[in-house]
């Protein structure tokens, strides 16, 4: 049997029962993410092979190759290293069997950078972590007829974890091969077959605490207690950024507007919020690792956004006073025990909250991420994601704490109504601002800056002078009530604009820019790379979605600088890869790039090969970006 909430219009402000029946919703949530999972590769995959204890991993990137006479492709292996582990690089090879029954030819292999580390020996050596991607260019010749035939790749690794060393293992893998009739042009330098290679032949060695991951990697081997320590600051850095600024509102409106007895309760209160906070942000975080999806991602989603927009803009006319659900009696009698349901009220709204701010990443996130994705270890990862979380949620505690004290100011009257009208203008801001990545049309009304800033003031103060803070929209003549509503409108209105206008980018950068989705997204992007090898010019790729906000900072603030302007315009070939309508984070991206959250911005030099070192996954100023430059 369902059981309605009953509605009762009173002149009563807004309930802390109101948002304990959000858990529907929340649990529904839950439910249902484990859907978001990606099947797992089937045994027989050719273009897979994992060693006998399903460790290390090489994947065919390149699946088939279709060319014309002159034109050149690219075939990648890519070998996945679970964490805390490692491949000798001098036992790391790729081999492409003769070609000469084909009208190809090979050029030279691009191989990965090594890192120094000890092995279990205690030696120091060149190794591979995490992935290692080898690229050979293949040129197909002049052709009197279609030819179509097969590639024969064999892949090699022997790897070792911090206590024991594997077995070496091989594997092979068969590409498809059709060459076009037609002429050829010259051929490629360095032509011919391709030999076996490893990192000591070539490539570059970079150290191993260097990069924006080699903090984690260095607290990781510190211990746990400083791993976490690691981990609680770099939430707490987070919580400073852009992406947490809606969570701002939400937490004046929810905890601000409840009655507390002294700084204990309101302490209490504001903690359970922000446990509601970490449950969810690491249910999401453990979720996306497992499953390949974007960290964030959930947050352009209209199933999962739509619910909490309805619920931001309930509370907000509760916060008018239009009304106060109430919990089912026998619900409401089992609540009496928390502060009249305050607790569990606000641990609703605080997994609520978690939602809100999934795409709040940094360094410190990505690094925690790719030991979960890599490891599968759910329980230590899902442990260093809690910790991440309750960092992020540290200023709210105390914002909570201090804003639950409002209710306790002596002659709470007509003012407190004003208070509330501006947690309720504030809600239905937030609502609107939350709804714009997946929801088109409402992010259509935005304008850059500085027209929307612009409408967004005149509406502001329009929606002040109709009465939108000091009028009842529930009290008085129709006439007064009216006035007063439309006040409110124009004051969300208003607000939304302005802040909105900050989050439209408009760039003069010739990026290439790629949709994720599309299926020819990979070609396009190999296109785009192929070409600036052909220039000799350095590639910046900047990983991007609209509902990343810290992405769109630095768009706003980095690369709009006009000495980085300058720098990227005249010296380098940009590629944007835009993951906006993404509904996963496709394969070919997680494998070859090891995305696991935005924004990335990484870095590849004129001879194909990444700067890992200098790969970017959080905000940076224009001065600090500068010296990433010029590391290229």
């Amino acid at each position: 049997m369902v059981r309605r909430l009953p509605m009762t219009w009173n002149k009563k402000m807004y309930s802390p029962k109101t948002s304990s029946y959000l858990s529907l919703f929340i649990c529904s949530v839950l439910w249902i993410l484990p859907a978001m999972a990606q099947d797992t590769p089937p045994d027989n995959d050719p273009f897979v092979a994992q060693d006998d204890f399903g460790l290390f991993r090489w994947e065919a990137g390149t699946q088939s190759l279709k060319l014309q006479p002159g034109e050149t492709g690219e075939l990648r292996l890519i070998l996945t290293i679970p964490a805390m582990h490692i491949s000798y690089a001098d036992r790391t090879m790729v081999t492409v069997e003769e070609i000469e029954d084909l009208p190809l030819e090979a050029g030279q292999m691009q191989i990965p950078h090594t890192k120094k580390k000890k092995d279990p020996l205690g030696e120091e050596v060149d190794v591979y972590t995490e992935t290692a991607e080898f690229i050979i260019p293949i040129r197909a010749l002049s052709t009197p007829q279609e030819v179509s035939g097969e590639l024969t790749v064999i892949v090699e690794h022997q790897g070792c974890s911090p206590t024991i060393c594997y077995f070496p293992f091989d594997a092979e893998f068969k590409i498809p091969v059709t060459i076009a009739a037609g002429e050829g042009s010259s051929p490629l330098a360095n032509e011919g077959t391709v030999e076996p290679v490893s990192t000591a032949n070539g490539g570059q060695t970079i150290d191993e605490e260097s990069g924006e991951s080699g903090g984690f990697a260095s607290a990781a081997e510190k211990g746990s207690i400083w791993l976490a320590l690691f981990v609680f600051v770099g939430g707490f850095g987070v919580a400073f950024t852009p992406c947490v600024y809606p969570l701002i509102p939400i937490t004046l409106g929810i905890l601000g507007a409840r009655k507390t007895d002294s700084h204990l309760q309101a302490f209490l209160v504001s903690a359970t919020y922000v446990l509601g906070i970490a449950v969810m942000y690491t249910a999401l975080g453990v979720g996306a690792a497992a499953t390949g999806q974007l960290f964030g991602q959930v947050m352009a989603q209209p199933w999962v956004v739509g619910p909490i927009v309805l619920i931001l803009v309930a509370l907000g006319f509760s916060m008018l006073g239009f009304f106060d659900i109430e919990l089912p009696a026998f619900l409401r009698n089992r609540a009496q025990g928390f502060a009249g349901g305050s607790y569990g009220g606000a641990f609703m709204m605080g997994l609520v909250s978690g939602v809100i701010a999934a795409p709040c990443t940094g360094p410190v996130l990505g690094g925690v991420l790719t030991y979960v994705a890599q490891s599968q270890d759910m329980v230590w990862g899902g442990t260093l994601l809690f910790i991440f979380s309750l960092g992020l949620g540290l200023p709210f505690l105390v914002l909570g704490t201090f804003s639950g004290l409002i209710q306790k100011a002596p002659k709470a009257g007509a003012w407190m109504e004003k208070i509330k009208h501006v947690f309720a203008v504030l809600l239905f801001a937030v609502a609107l601002y939350t709804a714009k990545d997946a929801f088109p049309w409402i992010g259509g009304f935005l304008r850059p800056l500085p027209s929307g800033l612009i409408v967004g003031v005149v509406l502001v103060v329009a929606g002040v002078v109709l009465g939108g803070i000091h009028r009842s929209v529930v009290h008085g003549s129709a006439g007064s009530r009216s006035v007063a509503a439309v006040g409110v409108l124009l004051l969300s209105l208003g607000l939304f604009l302005g802040a909105g206008s900050f989050s439209i980018v408009k760039s003069d950068l010739p990026w290439t820019k790629i949709k994720a989705d599309r299926e020819t997204a990979e070609e396009e992007l190999n296109r785009a790379l192929a070409s600036a090898r052909l220039l000799q010019k350095p590639v910046v790729i900047d990983f991007t979605a609209s509902w990343c906000s810290i992405c769109q900072e630095l768009e706003r603030f980095t690369f709009s600088d006009t000495e980085v302007s300058e720098k990227l315009r005249n010296e380098f070939e940009l590629i944007k890869l835009d993951s906006s309508s993404s509904t996963r984070l496709p394969e070919w991206m997680r494998v070859r790039f090891q995305v696991v959250g935005l924004p990335l911005v990484i870095f590849i030099g004129p001879d194909g090969q990444e700067r890992e070192s200098l790969r970017l996954t959080g905000f940076e100023d224009a001065e600090a970006f500068m010296k990433r430059l010029e590391g290229v």
